[in-house]
């Protein structure tokens, strides 16, 4: 465990660096170490790993690495709870970067059921919103749209205040 920690500090200094490569190479490393338990530690070397891929445009690359983080988090947390949702909201996401907009809208259209609710300060949160807003005026529902748009934008205001506070 805390060679795979080592490997995984080792790869996060590669990304900083923007050496890809060489990050993904290290955060392979830790995937295979952790691979003899399916838990939350795997899961998130995988969505390490997604994160070097999507840096380098290997969208397709990315969204599996992030469906295998999801898998193994389905044992451990409700759909509900925010570990499960920040991986559904990154696969999204990364859809929407893969230029898949219908694979991305639908999954964000099971993340924000209720855009009234959402409450989340993560910015790569609000960010899923703001790209859900977009592809719902894209899609025509431009009033559902405008309230995904404004949700976002209070969100980041509120991100912004907190800040400069």
């Amino acid at each position: 465990d805390n060679y795979a920690a080592v490997l995984r500090h080792y790869g996060n200094v590669c990304f900083v660096l923007e050496r890809y490569d060489e990050g993904i190479g290290q955060i392979k490393k830790e995937i295979e170490i952790r691979s003899v338990n399916e838990d939350a530690k795997l899961a998130d070397a995988r969505l390490n790993l997604a994160e070097f891929y999507k840096q380098q445009g290997e969208f397709d690359q990315a969204i599996e690495q992030i469906k295998l983080s999801e898998k193994i988090l389905a044992h451990y947390y409700q759909p509900t709870d925010s570990e499960l949702i920040a991986c559904r909201l990154n696969l999204g996401v990364t859809y929407y970067y893969a230029n898949d907009q219908k694979g991305s809208l639908e999954i964000l259209q099971t993340q924000f059921v209720s855009i009234d609710e959402i409450s989340f300060t993560a910015e790569e949160d609000i960010r899923a919103l703001y790209i859900y807003g977009l592809l719902l005026s894209q899609s025509g529902n431009k009033t559902l749209a405008i309230q995904a748009l404004e949700k976002a934008k209070t969100l980041w205001e509120s991100i912004d205040n907190a800040d400069h506070e």
